[in-house]
């Protein structure tokens, strides 16, 4: 993964988040909750992560959108949101970072975070989508991630 600041490129280190979480994730005995914040590089990670067919192997995720005034990944992102609900996976709702803030700055709980319910609503920049794996959806994503692996 390369950074370019300044006109100076630099390479750094980075992960196969995909890879990593498969290799540990312990289904059916393991919960796991993904809270994603990595500016710009949400839609690619989460991309891989359908691709690889990892994306069952958490039950819920928390995405900062980062990206949701980039019009050149905008289609990609929406369509990563479709694969969320075609996983299995219920948008619970949306939150703003500026709601959390004023909560947390009078000691309020995340429990007082106003939830949004419909996208076009609310702040196109530090957004929050809340994902949640539907309980009969739970054994699907595990079966075929194992298939998947048993023929590599």
């Amino acid at each position: 993964m390369y950074l370019v600041a300044d006109g100076n490129i630099e390479q750094l280190d980075a992960i196969d988040f995909s890879s990593w979480l498969a290799r540990l994730a312990k289904p059916k005995k393991t919960k796991i909750t993904i809270k994603m914040s990595m500016y710009g590089a949400e839609v690619p990670v989460l991309e891989k992560m359908i691709l690889d067919n990892t994306l069952g192997l958490a039950d819920k995720y928390e995405i900062e959108w980062t990206d949701r005034e980039n019009s050149r990944i905008r289609s990609t992102r929406i369509y990563i949101q479709l694969m969320f609900d075609n996983r299995g996976f219920d948008l619970l709702y949306y939150t703003c970072l500026q709601d959390a803030r004023k909560v947390f700055k009078i000691f309020g709980t995340f429990q007082n975070v106003k939830k949004h319910y419909d996208w076009r609503l609310i702040n196109e920049s530090d957004t929050f989508a809340h994902f949640k794996l539907r309980p009969d959806m739970f054994e699907l994503p595990l079966k075929l991630t194992r298939k998947q692996q048993d023929t590599k």
